[in-house]
């Protein structure tokens, strides 16, 4: 009796183990299947960051993916009006150029991560991702020893399981209000009467490091949106409660 006992124990025991396990699998497979199937998050503007940001006040942004020809001339343009930027610089970008990426650190201005290799985020994996951006801070760091908070995916393209990759990274994601589309080679003056025009508090405007005509532009613009009254902060200043 007491055998019968243990064994009728034994088995439910084991009936429930399996039970726990399949259903343990069935839940594990809904997740994976809901972060891969759910629609793109909208990374519109600034969107991938909550926070209170200062009036009168704009970020000027860098991305810097390719080469590198114009990084001097846009820092020098900076560093004559004394402002402080992001630029947000890919892995490999960094290993290429560690002297620029030491003298945009050096003259004070804020780093963040472009992705390792500037690839489509939405067309990776969520393992692909996470490597993207572990490598591209490895790269970073190997150089300069900067915080590195902010995220910006290439072209803008992102998913949900972006957010999820960055924020297991320690991340925030960050887009823009303003493009200057510079890498059109528009005007210099066209460039600076657009952004002036259509600037609002916070807002975030987006530039190329390797653009023809960028650091003239700046120097246009710069003092047209001072004229307006508005200030420039690097992201993590924007960002910052007051």
């Amino acid at each position: 009796m007491k055998t019968l006992l243990f064994f009728t124990l034994d088995a439910r025991q084991t009936a429930a183990r399996i039970v726990y396990v399949f259903l343990t699998a069935i839940l594990f497979i809904l997740i994976c299947f809901s972060l891969r199937t759910a629609a793109p998050i909208p990374l519109t503007g600034k969107s991938a960051v909550n926070g209170e940001k200062a009036e009168k006040t704009a970020a000027l942004t860098f991305d810097c993916s390719l080469s590198n020809e114009y990084t001097d001339k846009i820092l020098g343009v900076l560093s004559q009006h004394t402002v402080k930027a992001t630029f947000f610089v890919t892995g490999d970008w960094a290993e290429n150029h560690p002297e620029s990426l030491t003298a945009i650190y050096e003259a004070g201005h804020e780093i963040g991560t472009h992705s390792a290799s500037h690839k489509h985020f939405s067309s990776l994996t969520l393992e692909e991702k996470a490597q993207e951006l572990l490598q591209s801070r490895k790269s970073i760091s190997s150089i300069i020893s900067a915080p590195i908070l902010w995220f910006r995916p290439p072209y803008g393209d992102s998913d949900r399981e972006t957010y999820s990759a960055a924020r297991a990274s320690g991340l925030s994601c960050v887009l823009w209000d303003l493009d200057s589309q510079d890498w059109k080679n528009t005007p210099p003056k066209q460039i600076s009467s657009q952004l002036a025009s259509q600037c609002r508090d916070g807002d975030i405007l987006l530039f190329q490091n390797e653009a023809l005509n960028t650091s003239t532009a700046l120097s246009y613009l710069i003092p047209a949106l001072e004229e307006k009254g508005f200030r420039f902060a690097t992201i993590s200043e924007l960002y910052a409660k007051h």
